[in-house]
C-alpha cells in the first residue's frame, strides 16, 4: 500500500485504526516522503494507549518521542526508498509487538487525499481532510 501511495502524485493519508481505537497512520508527500505515526497517550485524555515498556519498545526502534503541539504522535520519517522499508518494518512490529494485534482482529484501513504544506507537513486528523476514497474492513 505505501509503495503504491509513494508512486502516486497527490498528497495521500493511510489510516489503520484497530478495534480498540489505536491507530498507525501515514502522511505521503506529493515530493515521495513518508511519515508514518503510532497513537501516543499524548492527547487522550486519562486513557492510556501505549504501556511504559510500550514505549520503551518505541523509542528502542527509532521512533521519535511525541511532543504536545504539531507532532503528538509516535513518528518516523523517511524519504528514500531504504526508509520506506524501514518504515514497512517499524510499523509491522508495532501492530504486532507493541499494540499487539492478531491477524483475526477487526481493522479499518482509511485511505484518503490530504493537504500538504512543503514546509510544514503534518497528518490532518480524519475530521478535518475530505471523506475517504475508499474504506476497507476485514
Amino acid at each position: 500500500m505505501l509503495g503504491a501511495m509513494v508512486l502516486d502524485p497527490r498528497c495521500l493519508v493511510a489510516v489503520i485504526e484497530f478495534e480498540d481505537v489505536r491507530y498507525v497512520q501515514y502522511l505521503v508527500e506529493p515530493t515521495g516522503r513518508v511519515i508514518a505515526e503510532v497513537i501516543s497517550n499524548l492527547n487522550i485524555g486519562d486513557a492510556v494507549a501505549l504501556s511504559s515498556e510500550d514505549e520503551e519498545r518505541l523509542r528502542s526502534a527509532g521512533w521519535s518521542e511525541p511532543s504536545p503541539g504539531p507532532k503528538p504522535n509516535w513518528r518516523y520519517e523517511a524519504d528514500d526508498p531504504a526508509g520506506l522499508m524501514k518504515i514497512v518494518s517499524m510499523s509491522r512490529d508495532v501492530v504486532y509487538d507493541v499494540l499487539r494485534e492478531r491477524d483475526a482482529n477487526a481493522v479499518s484501513v482509511r485511505i484518503f487525499e490530504g493537504r500538504y504544506a512543503a514546509s510544514r507537513a503534518r497528518i490532518s486528523r480524519p475530521d478535518q481532510c475530505p471523506s475517504p476514497r475508499s474504506t476497507t474492513r476485514r
